[in-house]
């Protein structure tokens, strides 16, 4: 992830009003574990395009409140279906990015939990500009799960 870190800070030297570059450069800089980089980067991006909104940002308990309120919406068959379904992860692990996962994916289909969805949670507020966003992106993906 070092050199990929690396990569994308060049790429914001070489392009500084490039704001997917400053996103690509927020998204590593998450990963990598720089918080404060990577809301930085988040800031410029979004400061250079309206495409690239400065994620909100949730506790686990905030988003787990935001999934089961966006449950409850759904037709009754569809929530049934995903009654005890759901597992919500920060990200996609290191492993399963290395394995081909997107490292930016809101969702994958959970290995050692067949059936399972599996919502990582910060990819899903780097998607969305704000509560209302991440709501409706939860509900679009539930929908669809």
């Amino acid at each position: 992830m070092h050199d990929a870190l690396e990569a994308a800070q060049a790429a914001c030297e070489h392009s500084p009003r490039d704001p997917d570059a400053w996103a690509l450069l927020a998204r590593i800089a998450r990963r990598c574990g720089l918080p404060a980089s990577a809301e930085d980067a988040f800031q410029r991006a979004a400061a250079l395009s309206p495409q690239h909104p400065v994620p909100v940002r949730m506790s686990a308990q905030q988003f787990d409140a935001l999934v089961q309120a966006t449950l409850a919406t759904l037709p009754d068959g569809l929530r049934s279906r995903l009654r005890g379904m759901v597992i919500e992860e920060v990200m996609p692990s290191l492993d399963l990015v290395t394995a081909g996962l997107d490292p930016d994916a809101l969702t994958s289909l959970s290995e050692p939990n067949p059936g399972h969805l599996v919502l990582y949670r910060e990819n899903f507020e780097n998607a969305a500009g704000g509560l209302a966003a991440v709501a409706q992106l939860l509900k679009v993906t539930l929908q669809n799960g």
